[in-house]
């Protein structure tokens, strides 16, 4: 998933990144979404039929790219700042599900680590790529059931076997915007491009396309500088990833990035770094302060355009799309034009104390970065609320000094399971488990469609 639009509006911004296929001396595979590739071009799923068309949708981008090496990697457990994730990715689809009263398919909640279909797909990789490996000078193969995200597994390689990709091309073929991330953040070990298909908004017929994720880094160090890569890789938190959520205040479809863009430059001095391998808190501390100084003004002007935004709810389908434009209680009772409003945004989505909530921000703010620098360090940590706080409070708990405590403990695949699947789909959940129901509703304060709610459960 990864920071929302991200990919479209790379498209906009930068068109000349998007190249021609080319030879690579690496290919490397988050290979999940194929899966949902292959269910999407089934009229009927067959689960056998449908673990054959993964393998050979495999084989079929390393008969198109010939590498030297190869690594294909499947998401296993994920640190839980991502199971909380996943759990409201698969909550919202349940309730939309209901809501729309759409035909089931075959069921992508299978699609998890743990389930019976995953232990299926994991036993026919195997044998499938068993002779795979004598063709290539390395051939890695991760599945559901070793631990941690397809995409941080390829990663996790790059770092440690520098030799491999020094001087070498590396293609990473995969559908999450966090990889056009990773990929700026470890250039220094190499040439990465990134193979995707094109997304349905191009309307081309899902034709294969090269990002070149080194001609993207030359244009982002032309607006904030030679030596500030890293610094944009931070900023881009702000607009909200798989583990944390935008700002109101700062939302990439309205006009996020410029924001960011024009306070850094403005802000911070050419000798002066967020991240230069660590954050530099009171470089941060000095951002924020910049971007709170303008949160009130683009809130209420967000609130005004919003308030008047044509919505299409011509049918039910374009309706339920567009709930968060239709229903916006909540937005209405904050109403940022009245006096105190911030308390009534807390009041609205909060029930702990605001110093509890920006710290939770702040260590997320570390554990990011370090997940993206050196890895995951502690599996337990996540950010527990559906809202960020206000950036002018955020700006007085930003510390001078901050590490992560790390923690190795992660969930087996029973606790995925009985974690991330609504009560509908406890039928995947290994026999003995119990289960404790939860009723959720979505939370769309500020959101544009509704799969961009965020969920809130009640127990």
């Amino acid at each position: 998933m990864g920071i929302p639009s991200y990919f479209s509006y790379l498209l906009r911004k930068h068109p000349y990144i998007i190249t021609a296929l080319q030879p690579a001396d690496n290919l490397y595979l988050d290979s999940n979404s194929i899966i949902y590739d292959m269910v999407s071009s089934m009229d009927t799923v067959n689960e056998s039929d449908l673990l054959q068309k993964v393998c050979e949708k495999i084989d079929f981008y390393l008969s198109l790219v010939q590498p030297k090496r190869v690594f294909i990697a499947f998401d296993g457990i994920p640190p839980m700042a991502k199971m909380k994730q996943q759990k409201d990715r698969r909550f919202k689809s349940w309730i939309q599900q209901t809501m729309s009263n759409a035909p089931m398919g075959w069921n992508t909640m299978q699609i998890t680590p743990g389930t019976s279909f995953m232990n299926a797909l994991d036993t026919k990789l195997h044998a499938y790529f068993k002779h795979h490996a004598s063709r290539y000078e390395s051939f890695q193969l991760s599945t559901s059931k070793e631990a941690g995200e397809g995409e941080h597994k390829l990663f996790a390689w790059i770092r440690d076997h520098p030799e491999l990709h020094q001087g070498q091309k590396t293609l990473v073929y995969g559908l999450d915007s966090d990889l056009i991330i990773l990929s700026l953040h470890h250039l220094q070990y190499g040439e990465i491009r990134l193979l995707r298909e094109a997304p349905a908004f191009m309307l081309q017929d899902r034709e294969l396309h090269v990002l070149d994720v080194p001609k993207l880094a030359e244009s982002i160090r032309e607006i904030i500088g030679e030596t500030k890569l890293s610094d944009y890789i931070f900023m881009t938190l702000f607009l909200g990833n798989d583990f944390m959520p935008h700002f109101p205040a700062l939302n990439l479809r309205t006009n996020g990035f410029d924001t960011l863009f024009r306070t850094y430059t403005s802000t911070i001095q050419s000798h002066e770094h967020l991240f230069d391998g660590e954050i530099q808190w009171p470089m941060v501390q000095k951002f924020i302060a910049a971007l709170a100084l303008q949160e009130e003004n683009i809130i209420l002007k967000e609130y005004y355009s919003r308030n008047r935004f044509h919505v299409d709810a011509s049918t039910e389908e374009k309706r339920l799309q567009n709930l968060p434009m239709l229903q916006r209680e909540k937005e209405h009772f904050i109403c940022p034009s009245k006096k105190g409003w911030q308390n009534r945004y807390y009041d609205s989505f909060f029930t702990l104390p605001k110093e509890d909530i920006c710290k939770n921000y702040v260590d997320m703010l570390a554990w990011n970065m370090q997940y993206y620098t050196t890895g995951c360090t502690n599996w337990r940590l996540y950010y527990s609320h559906m809202y960020p706080p206000l950036l002018e409070d955020l700006v007085r708990h930003i510390p001078t000094t901050h590490s992560i405590e790390p923690c190795e403990e992660r969930c087996n695949e029973r606790e995925l399971l009985m974690y991330v699947l609504p009560p509908l789909y406890y039928k995947f959940i290994p026999e003995g488990t119990s289960v404790k129901s939860v009723m959720p509703t979505l939370e769309w304060s500020y959101c544009r469609y509704t799969w961009e709610s965020h969920v809130r459960y009640v127990l």
